[in-house]
């Protein structure tokens, strides 16, 4: 009923017009106001109509401005295993692939994707290859630095309008010798959300 108020009274404000009534002036006053609230209202439902349009445009397009992914890649696990390579898919898509083959240290941090991006659900794969790290345990495990492994995950998460969302994976060892082996690496699936256009 609130809602249906102000168009009532532009209703009688209109009839009292076309009617030629005169009015004492609290009530001339009144209905003034009355008369400028509902051009705020209608500037309103503009400016909404024309958000509308823009995420409309957006979905279509596949590109908003303001929305955002920035996924990064923290490798945590470096120590009794070696990183190896990495492949990292956004929907579907190949967005980085890395071989730490030959560098001259350890990878440690890696930013992956920050780039615009529809809002809606997306979908993160991360492939992530390591093996023995012979350097740290040569000396009483010399085959280890032949054994491969592989940790991969596979997430959705969300992009707001008008947001970043940060998505940060983190590469660890969850144990030592009471764990196995093949349950020792982990990715760790982190998800921020933040207003602007970027994150620390």
């Amino acid at each position: 009923m609130k809602r249906l108020l102000p168009f009532l009274l532009l209703f009688l404000w209109t009839s009292v017009l076309a009617s030629d009534v005169k009015l004492d002036p609290a009530d001339q006053k009144a209905l003034e106001a009355l008369e400028q609230q509902i051009t705020d209202l209608k500037r309103d439902v503009h400016l909404s109509k024309m958000r509308v349009h823009e995420l409309e445009e957006a979905v279509l397009r596949g590109k908003i401005t303001g929305s955002k992914a920035h996924i990064v890649f923290d490798n945590q696990a470096e120590g009794f295993f070696a990183f190896v390579s990495a492949e990292f898919f956004l929907d579907g898509d190949l967005i980085m692939k890395v071989d730490g083959k030959g560098r001259k240290s350890p990878l440690e941090k890696l930013d992956v994707f920050d780039k615009d991006l529809p809002p809606g659900e997306h979908t993160l794969e991360a492939k992530i290859n390591f093996e023995g790290n012979e350097k740290a345990i040569h000396t009483a495990f010399s085959y280890f630095k032949d054994h491969k492994f592989r940790v991969e995950t596979r997430e959705k998460f969300p992009v707001e309008y008008g947001k970043t969302t940060l998505v940060k994976l983190t590469a660890i060892d969850q144990g030592y010798f009471k764990t196995e082996l093949s349950e020792r690496l982990h990715l760790k699936f982190e998800l921020l959300k933040n207003w602007g256009s970027t994150l620390p």
